[in-house]
């Protein structure tokens, strides 16, 4: 390529960065290209500065960067414009969501979770021989370990079946909705709640045991999955329930390595619901170091 099409590009990161154009590509010439999308990927390619000089793998030693600047197109912008022409305030608001609105549901599901596992000692020691294999490949807490605590999100999520954080929340319809002989009209506000829906025996047999197989791999694959929504669904579930899921993890795998957790005998819970469901009093455990 002896006479490359060079673009200057916006890099955040500091350093310009130069996009080639091969020939062929350019078509009817940069100032009718408003962006690379046309471009077949192949035909575009990114370079630095220091790869231009050191002749990079198009062989452009006698470049300059003086020289490949006079090439440039000041006021040209690409498609890479637009992946960084972020609005920072709606980014920060989503991330106060993850980290901020999650809280509290989060906490309610750990203490469930906890409260379940303490409750049944038999399915807290299958949750800690998972964490002892997991640990022995694991030096420490990391996504590749999180991944593999495969019981341990079983039995969170039929903690969640049974005391779902958020056990009522509100959808307002933007379509006529057919439900058996009704018409839900357009505009119609209704109540959908998860700790009724998680119930039904017809999709949980014996609705009120904890038994976590029932989110087993085997068995989830049969389960509606509209029968079990702790984070809402469709497109308008929650944005942060993965990211829910591996805070649980951490928190619960961190407590059972290193304490046996029992529910006191005189301990009777009690559910009330305000925003999202919490044990009166809070929930009360003992905890025994291994």
């Amino acid at each position: 390529m002896a006479n490359p099409n060079i673009l200057n590009v916006h890099n955040p990161y500091g350093q310009n960065l130069y996009m080639v154009v091969q020939d062929e590509a350019w078509q009817d010439g940069p100032e009718n290209a408003p962006s690379i999308v046309g471009f077949p990927s192949s035909a575009v390619e990114f370079y630095t500065v220091d790869t231009y000089q050191e002749g990079g793998s198009i062989g452009i030693k006698d470049y300059t960067e003086k020289q490949i600047a006079k090439q440039c197109l000041p006021n040209q912008f690409f498609l890479i414009d637009y992946l960084y022409a972020i609005d920072y305030e709606p980014l920060l608001n989503e991330i106060c969501t993850f980290m901020l609105a999650g809280q509290d549901s989060v906490g309610a599901a750990v203490s469930f979770t906890l409260y379940n596992l303490a409750k049944h000692p038999d399915v807290q020691q299958n949750v800690v021989e998972e964490l002892e294999r997991v640990f022995n490949e694991h030096s420490d807490i990391n996504m590749d370990c999180l991944n593999d605590m495969v019981y341990l999100e079983q039995c969170i999520k039929e903690s969640l079946r049974l005391f779902p954080s958020v056990p009522l929340f509100a959808k307002k319809l933007v379509e006529d909705v057919q439900l058996d002989n009704h018409i839900l009209p357009a505009g119609l506000n209704i109540f959908i709640a998860p700790i009724a829906t998680h119930r039904l025996e017809e999709y949980y047999p014996n609705p009120e045991k904890f038994d976590p197989d029932r989110f087993s791999i085997e068995n989830q694959g049969e389960l509606n999955p509209y029968a079990f929504i702790p984070f809402s669904a469709g497109p308008r579930n929650c944005i942060g329930y993965k990211f829910a899921y591996l805070e649980m993890k951490t928190i619960i795998a961190s407590i059972l390595r290193h304490y046996v957790i029992s529910v006191p005998p005189s301990y009777k819970l009690e559910l009330m619901y305000r925003v999202t469901l919490r044990a009166k009093g809070g929930i009360r455990l003992h905890l025994k170091p291994r």
